[in-house]
């Protein structure tokens, strides 16, 4: 049979084990600097500084502010009401969620490079310019740009809304919250069935991935050709898939269609065949094993937050992923944590600072190895002490915080 969790499986549990693993840690060096109210008083205070609280919930997609930022502000509301049980936090999340939705190109009457309206929220970045503006330098704003619907977009901002409706099926939410989420379910799945003649699937190796057509963006070699002259496909980066993937996961969970099982379970064998074990952590590169000669860099810890979420929801969902995987994940995050920050890719090389922010995407490995939440807490409570205006994923890192956190001790490093 095909196995399937409640929200209680999959959040709660991980929970409760955090606390035992807690109880069974030597208490040396803990402290008692859990301060709840004040983490509580700090996302207010950032939340109501993006825009004064509607984040980019007004915004479209054009620059990916709705996938890359709006989404994370989403499942950070999700996460505050988990943590606080205040309804304020999904009643903040609806009225967010709401304008996204009435934003997607369907709704609009936008269409995309192919003339086509679809379920999605389309992008000019990063999609090759037809023309530039005029002018005596180049000129870095949209003109003339062709519209994409990036599957990775699609998955990111899906995420948080069919997150809400597993919380809504499982939580026993007041009546106005289960008649948005069946809205939301609905929309959802026409989402993703937009990319359904992209999906290739392996059937001797119960594998899956999606593949590229002629669509105008970097990356991709066949860009611009004719699509009677595409002779090879080509697939995306790793962490594009999984975004599909984790939103496949909780599709499952809320619909029990088994079509959204088993294209997680595809996708979830063709990752694990990417994972190398180094020491005792997991390394893996940006793109398939099969697209090297495009790309050779390691995964980095913005876009592995998505592999992370997603090898996360599978190993709660029994499917392919397994405690030993989630911890070899947990030692790849300790590892890439030096001198105060976080290094760049999941191999340990590379600093760039800007990006040590999305190690907040990570914080869900806590509850495999409280030495993720430690250097979570100490990381992200240092950046924030200080400043009054921030990147949506810093609020989902503290929402993990008190996900994660309540009744806990940390380590003073």
């Amino acid at each position: 049979m095909i196995p399937i969790k409640s929200i209680y499986l999959s959040i709660s549990i991980p929970i409760i084990l955090l606390n035992i693993y807690w109880v069974f840690l030597p208490q040396k060096g803990y402290c008692e600097n859990f301060d709840r109210s004040w983490l509580i008083a700090k996302f207010t205070e950032l939340d109501l500084a993006l825009n004064n609280g509607e984040g980019f919930s007004k915004d479209t997609n054009e620059e990916g502010k709705l996938a890359w930022a709006e989404s994370h502000l989403l499942e950070a509301y999700i996460e505050m009401y988990q943590a606080t049980g205040n309804f304020l936090w999904l009643d903040k999340f609806l009225n967010h969620a709401k304008r996204v939705l009435n934003s997607n190109d369907y709704a609009r009457g936008i269409k995309d490079y192919k003339g086509r309206s679809l379920y999605g929220w389309s992008a000019q970045r990063p999609v090759h310019p037809i023309g530039w503006k005029p002018g005596n330098k180049i000129d870095l704003t949209l003109v003339n740009k062709p519209r994409v619907v990036f599957w990775v977009h699609s998955g990111m901002i899906c995420y948080p809304l069919i997150k809400f409706s597993l919380l809504a099926k499982y939580d026993n939410l007041p009546n106005k919250y289960s008649r948005e989420s069946d809205k939301i379910v609905s929309f959802v799945e026409k989402a993703m069935q937009e990319f359904n003649y992209k999906w290739r699937y392996n059937d001797n190796l119960q594998e899956g991935y999606y593949v590229f057509d002629n669509e105008p963006v970097y990356g991709n070699p066949t860009s611009g050709l004719p699509e009677n002259k595409i002779t090879k496909e080509y697939r995306s980066s790793i962490n594009s898939d999984l975004a599909l993937g984790k939103v496949f996961i909780i599709l499952y969970q809320v619909t029990n269609n088994t079509e959204y099982y088993l294209k997680a379970k595809a996708l979830a064998n063709k990752f694990k065949k990417q994972l190398v074990v180094k020491g005792n952590y997991y390394i893996w590169k940006y793109r398939y094993a099969e697209d090297q000669g495009l790309s050779k860099v390691y995964e980095d810890i913005s876009h592995g937050g998505t592999d992370i979420t997603f090898a996360y929801d599978a190993y709660n969902a029994d499917i392919v992923f397994n405690i030993d995987d989630i911890k070899l994940f947990s030692h790849t995050y300790i590892n890439m944590y030096k001198n105060g920050r976080f290094s760049t890719y999941v191999s340990g090389e590379g600093d760039k600072p800007d990006y040590s922010l999305t190690s907040a995407r990570w914080l869900d490995l806590s509850t495999v190895n409280p030495e993720v939440f430690n250097i979570g807490f100490n990381y992200l409570t240092n950046h924030i002490k200080n400043i009054n205006r921030d990147h949506p994923v810093a609020l989902l890192g503290i929402s993990k915080l008190l996900k994660y956190g309540n009744n806990l001790k940390q380590s003073a490093n």
